[in-house]
């Protein structure tokens, strides 16, 4: 399997390492799409990271690392214990740049067919405004509308929801997110 290794500012490169395998209520997913974040990948390589240069998040944040955080890909093994997603379905998970990756079943989020890979890798920088704006101290409802939200429902050919996930029920534009 190849994964993605930055070694130090500048010095990137692609590995070949031993493919993951699942363990109890996890997946395997063979990666499709993945995104470069110019706020941190792309801070990562330049060595300019905030977070790197504060040690907040140590050992996570010291080179060399995995980089990558999303990705969108296909269930192609369950662990023990997995009963739901299926072997096929397409899923959003956070995880390293890599061809392969394992993740908790909890972790993963089942994609429609509709939602184009590059609109779903946008929820996962979508949750990361979200928490801007909670830390901020803003009041958020489903009302106030990021861009990128926007964009992931205008490209559902008309349905309500963006991610077959955990938050039914909600309300957005005054209408049900079902």
């Amino acid at each position: 399997m190849k994964r993605i290794m930055l070694r130090k500012p500048f010095d990137i490169d692609i590995e070949n390492a031993a493919g993951p395998v699942p363990d109890r209520e996890q997946v395997l997913v063979r990666t499709r799409a993945t995104s470069i974040a110019a706020g941190t990948e792309m801070a990562l390589y330049l060595g300019t990271n905030h977070d790197l240069v504060l040690r907040r998040w140590k050992p996570q944040w010291e080179y060399p690392m995995y980089t990558g955080y999303e990705a969108v890909g296909e269930v192609v093994k369950l662990g023990p214990d997995v009963y739901e997603p299926n072997v096929g379905d397409r899923v959003l998970l956070y995880w390293h740049q890599a061809e392969y990756s394992v993740a908790d079943t909890s972790r993963v989020l089942r994609l429609p067919a509709y939602l184009a890979a590059e609109d779903a890798l946008l929820a996962v920088l979508g949750t990361t405004a979200l928490r801007g704006v909670r830390r901020a101290g803003a009041l958020w409802s489903y009302r106030t509308v990021t861009g990128n939200a926007d964009r992931l429902l205008r490209r559902g050919e008309g349905r309500r929801h963006a991610i077959d996930g955990p938050d039914y029920g909600r309300e957005w534009h005054g209408q049900r997110v079902d």
